[in-house]
């Protein structure tokens, strides 16, 4: 599952590298409010806010800082990425806390650990590529995608087996 988590990272950071400022911050038409920096910045806050719980024992998906840096340039966005990478195998598993607001503001929480929520974002960062695959077709249907980008390492294995 880390080793899933680099070789996203690493497609990631290709396109990043590829893409220009104004692509990256251009906004959907088919999506409200919505750009390919804006899906990249909501998967790095997500990591962010892994790895400072990391270290605190406190993990709330929900109070995540929101750096507009990360949605603004392709660039900077690459860079976390490689930066999160070289923590994410250093560590070791352990036990976290993960709140997330309940109705009527009831706060609730439950027992997770670093490697369960490592895979839990796995699944979250596809299915966030799945969607930037679409603004790409939409925004820029020349931009050259790998064949299997956005797509979950199931879906490609299950394509390999037929």
């Amino acid at each position: 599952m880390i080793g899933h988590t680099e070789q996203l990272f690493i497609q990631m950071i290709r396109i990043l590298n590829r893409m220009d400022d104004m692509l990256y911050r251009q906004e959907s038409i088919y999506f409200e409010n919505g750009s390919i920096g804006k899906h990249f910045r909501h998967i790095i806050n997500f990591y962010d806010e892994l790895l400072d719980a990391y270290y605190s024992g406190e993990l709330c998906y929900e109070h995540r800082k929101r750096e507009s840096v990360y949605e603004e340039f392709p660039k900077v966005a690459a860079r976390r990425l490689r930066e999160i990478i070289e923590i994410i195998p250093t560590l070791k598993d352990k036990q976290l806390t993960l709140s997330y607001d309940g109705f009527e503001n009831h706060i609730s929480s439950m027992d997770t650990t670093y490697f369960r929520e490592i895979h839990h974002n796995l699944g979250h960062v596809t299915h966030h590529l799945a969607i930037v695959k679409i603004y790409l077709q939409q925004l820029d249907p020349t931009f050259n995608l790998e064949k299997d980008f956005g797509l979950a390492f199931s879906t490609i294995k299950n394509k390999e087996l037929n």
